[in-house]
């Protein structure tokens, strides 16, 4: 099609089997990213859900978790046993703030008796779902492909700390909570959930530092996984920079707060766009289609949509980092009225004009040239799609955020910031469609 014949492609990434034992670690993160969201609604000081409600969901999803994992597995109830302690494990980062005191250095003793409770508790129940799916799993469970799930799910976990960081951002309540590694004096894993829903701001900023550490966890996890699994150097590197680059995030956020410092702030904000691009990569790498040994395309046009979709990717970062920026001087009431307006203008009119124009073309490129190559033209038309949300997310932030800063102590409507937090997730999105765009294109086409 289009003078686009196939031609033979190099062996493929060695095939990456399912080791025992990344099965229960995607299964148990996977349920504890879930529960995570589940006590972020519910425990917002808001009133949004009800604590007695989302405690019969959470023990629902514990018993669904144990379920699924015997019947995707065929494992038996000590399956469920394993994944409820990992479960439990990785929840401590929530369950240690019952031990925290009215002041820092003061530990309540009966905390002990809750998180040993939980612990009971979602043993138990991940137990009895596993013994219940073992009953009617299938007698060759299905073939998964469990590294790339974790790596997926990886990126899901960035997205939703972003969404925490970008409600922060939203609320201004970036130092709500004082110091980095510590909370208002209290080890952070130590500070009291009633000290946490004194007010929108410090539930916000403490529990976006409770999910930083969930991501720089997984991450560790992941990398662990891949070099278990994987013998390709260039990708065991590539999740060791991963690790790298979420210490390094880590440590601009920590920095950001004790020196109080915009420019961290927007570096900050830049560099978690680009970690989730970098994650989505790796899952990519360790998917399917690319280990397959799919033959890539020769084109004629090869050489275009790869600098065109290293185009695309350069104007995204431009556009969010401008985005960002102005994000963090809104609210400043000291800034000068020509940077102000030339950030929003710059972000909203000639960044959202290029990326518009550019993801167009691209779109439109994948649909017509390379309509029988599935993969590229999946993503251009994701990428249309979400460019289309994204406009119309900016145009209701451009109505609905004012130009200058509000007087002090002036609310925040909550509208406001739910739609730039979701502007700004949406442009994270588009970004690593665009990357997927460009190493896809560069994996699945080959110059005539």
């Amino acid at each position: 099609m289009n003078g686009i014949n196939r031609a033979k492609r190099p062996a493929a990434g060695e095939n990456m089997a399912n080791k025992r034992g990344g099965d229960i670690l995607t299964i148990g993160f996977s349920t504890t990213v879930v529960m995570w969201v589940i006590l972020y609604v519910a425990a917002m000081p808001l009133g949004l859900v009800p604590m007695w409600l989302a405690a019969v969901v959470l023990a629902g999803w514990l018993f669904a978790a144990g379920y699924g994992l015997a019947r995707k597995t065929g494992r038996d109830w000590r399956g469920g046993v394993w994944l409820g302690l990992l479960v439990t494990s990785l929840n401590l980062l929530i369950l240690l703030s019952m031990l925290g005191g009215r002041e820092p250095g003061e530990v309540v003793v009966a905390g002990l008796w809750w998180i040993g409770g939980f612990l009971a508790a979602a043993v138990g129940l991940c137990t009895l779902g596993a013994a219940a799916g073992s009953r009617s799993a299938p007698a060759e469970p299905a073939q998964i492909n469990w590294t790339m799930r974790f790596a997926l799910l990886t990126a899901v976990t960035t997205l939703l700390l972003m969404i925490a960081g970008g409600i922060v951002t939203g609320l201004e309540a970036g130092m709500a909570v004082e110091g980095w590694l510590t909370s208002n004096g209290y080890p952070m894993v130590l500070f009291p959930l009633t000290m946490m829903q004194r007010d929108i701001g410090s539930f916000a900023e403490h529990t976006h530092r409770l999910w930083g550490l969930l991501v720089g966890l997984t991450t560790i996890v992941l990398a662990i996984q891949v070099w278990r699994v994987d013998r390709r150097r260039w990708l065991r590197w590539l999740v060791i920079g991963a690790v790298a680059v979420v210490i390094i995030q880590g440590v601009l956020g920590g920095t950001r707060v004790t020196e109080s410092s915009v420019f961290l702030g927007v570096v900050h904000g830049v560099v978690a766009q680009a970690f989730f691009a970098l994650l989505i990569v790796i899952a990519m790498a360790t998917s399917k289609t690319w280990l397959s040994g799919e033959e890539p395309f020769v084109a004629k046009t090869a050489k275009t949509d790869r600098t065109i979709s290293a185009v695309l990717v350069a104007a995204i970062v431009l556009q969010l980092t401008l985005g960002t920026w102005f994000r963090h001087i809104q609210p400043l009431p000291d800034i000068p009225p020509g940077l102000r307006m030339g950030l929003l203008h710059g972000h909203s009119f000639v960044g959202s004009l290029l990326v518009l124009a550019l993801v167009l073309f691209c779109g439109v490129r994948a649909w017509g040239l390379y309509a029988n190559q599935r993969t590229i033209k999946r993503v251009g038309k994701g990428m249309v799609h979400t460019v289309g949300l994204q406009v119309l997310l900016g145009i209701a932030s451009f109505i609905i955020v004012p130009t200058e800063a509000r007087p002090q102590g002036e609310a925040i409507p909550t509208l406001e910031v739910v739609v730039t937090t979701a502007h700004q997730a949406v442009g994270a999105i588009l970004l690593a469609m665009a990357v997927m765009y460009a190493v896809w294109v560069r994996r699945l086409l080959t110059e005539a």
